[in-house]
């Protein structure tokens, strides 16, 4: 997790948080069970670009560890990317009709900490394409140097990804 995220994170943080995420553009969703949707569960978000990136935008994704392991983050995420490439700030109606629904961004990347390999195993489960390794990059909350791993995913390549997924 990025310096962002209070530690420990309280309720007052949580309920801000809340607060901020009302409001459209909505950039960041709940993650809850069918079995239980008023108990948060996870989040995934997206960070739009700015200027000559505006057509990216970066996620990132978090999941409470008793949730861990299920592949629920990949189905959220695979959810995620259809929703962001395509039906972002619309209604989802030209994909309804049958018609091929505008594309709000064309590129989405992720960067993860060195030896987060779920995380990375999670991008890469959902077509993401490891693009370089950038060394010492970061230091954690706890001041410890590590690696920051590069993922992207373009609007081609996800729709190549999905059709060469439907075939097998």
């Amino acid at each position: 997790m990025t310096l962002a995220f209070a530690h420990p994170y309280t309720l007052e943080h949580a309920t801000t948080w809340i607060a901020m995420n009302k409001e459209s553009p909505h950039n960041h969703l709940f993650l809850t069970t069918l079995e239980d949707p008023k108990t948060v569960i996870g989040g995934i978000g997206l960070k739009p670009g700015s200027d000559i990136t505006s057509h990216t935008g970066e996620v990132g994704y978090w999941l409470a560890e008793p949730y861990q392991g299920r592949g629920l983050m990949s189905e959220a995420l695979l959810a995620f990317i259809e929703w962001t490439f395509y039906q972002r700030d619309g209604d989802g109606s030209a994909a309804a009709e049958g018609k091929k629904p505008e594309v709000k961004k064309t590129r989405l990347f992720a960067g993860v900490l060195g030896g987060n390999t779920r995380s990375m195993r999670i991008l890469e489960k959902c077509g993401f394409q490891k693009e370089g390794v950038q060394k010492g990059h970061i230091v954690t909350r706890y001041g410890e140097l590590t690696d920051l791993h590069m993922y992207g995913l373009t609007v081609g390549d996800w729709e190549a990804w999905k059709k060469s997924r439907q075939q097998q």
